[in-house]
């Protein structure tokens, strides 16, 4: 895992805590990154994500820009805007250990699928 910087959110009371297996990474509308294998734990306008592993696309990312993270989670996404904390490696490769910081977190529900037209046929009896 990560190291730990600062305090830890493992005391939250009430929030959310959650493992993960792959999380997206967002910067100005364009994917820059995943992370694999992360914990996220939040609440209110605060979140901490540690990731296992990380990939960085150089051409997209720019160090020190503020990211959201998506995380698919049943039938919707939870989003967190922040920063990463240290100095990652962003040359298109995965590597360990990668901690995201930040706050605004929100909910994103999936649509339900349109109701199709179907014509029913009726036969006699």
């Amino acid at each position: 895992m990560a190291r730990r910087t600062g305090p830890s959110l493992r005391g939250l009371v009430g929030g959310v805590r959650f493992t993960g297996g792959v999380a997206e990474l967002r910067a100005n509308g364009l994917k820059v990154g995943l992370v694999y294998d992360y914990e996220f734990a939040g609440i209110e306008r605060e979140f901490r994500l540690e990731a296992e592993r990380y990939k960085l696309d150089p051409t997209f990312y720019v160090e020190g820009s503020e990211l959201t993270v998506r995380m698919d989670i049943g039938r919707g996404r939870l989003e967190a805007t922040g920063a990463i904390w240290g100095e990652p490696i962003a040359d298109g490769r995965i590597h360990d250990g990668l901690i995201v910081k930040g706050g605004n977190l929100s909910w994103v529900k999936e649509a339900a699928a349109p109701p199709q037209n179907k014509q029913h046929r009726r036969t006699a009896v």
